[in-house]
């Protein structure tokens, strides 16, 4: 297509040229912060893949493909039309593979993933917040809250009992709280504080921030 596109029979057509050009560039910076960026968050993969099929086609496969159904007919055309139709199918199928390595490497959470280099999200118990808790490569984040691991000095799992009266763990900009339903939760202490997060599983989430943790410990020796 883009032969069919950029070269017509009167010579190169430039209008045809720049699309190629900006979307050579484009995906020179795609990958660049791709590879940069979406390895840390397996969460990001699948978007950062859809931008980049889109900002090809749009930028580079439509307008060649206006350019040569332009600049040419009958078989021309039936050509121009059938290398369209496999860039889309080829930005699918990438689509496709990208979430599906997302959900491969996610689904199901285990301890071993605290060892790797990848943002790992863990699933709260309430479902009126709808963020997860974040583990970081140094930090670990939920609401509004960021603790880096050099305050923190215990992880350990705790079982909320119904009583006494449920805890709150979470307090918004205009005073209410959130409170802590009995069930399993992470207990993270630091230096003069604690906090209590109502995770789903308490073994699985303790064992991922310590693994992430004794990580950090030993890249920052």
């Amino acid at each position: 297509m883009l032969v069919v596109g950029a070269v017509t029979g009167a010579g190169i057509s430039w209008p045809g040229v720049v699309p190629l050009v900006v979307s050579t560039i484009a995906a020179v910076v795609l990958r660049r912060w791709f590879r940069q960026q979406a390895p840390l968050d397996p969460a990001r993969w699948l978007p950062a893949t859809a931008f980049a099929v889109a900002a090809q086609l749009l930028v580079g496969a439509v307008p060649t493909f206006v350019v040569a159904w332009t600049a040419t007919n009958g078989a021309g055309r039936g050509v121009a039309g059938v290398l369209m139709a496999l860039c889309c199918l080829l930005g699918a199928g990438m689509c496709w593979r990208a979430r599906r390595a997302s959900r491969t490497l996610l689904t199901p959470l285990v301890p071993e993933l605290g060892s790797a280099d990848v943002r790992l999200t863990l699933p709260l118990r309430e479902s009126r917040v709808r963020a997860g808790v974040v583990v970081e490569r140094d930090r670990i984040e939920w609401a509004a809250k960021s603790v880096g691991f050099d305050e923190v000095r215990h992880v350990t799992p705790v079982e909320l009992p119904v009583e006494p009266s449920p805890r709150w763990w979470l307090a918004s900009p205009d005073g209410t709280t959130v409170e802590a339903r009995p069930g399993p939760g992470m207990l993270i202490e630091g230096p003069g504080e604690a906090w209590l997060l109502p995770v789903q599983d308490s073994e699985l989430a303790t064992e991922l921030v310590n693994r992430r943790r004794a990580l950090w410990i030993q890249g920052n020796r």
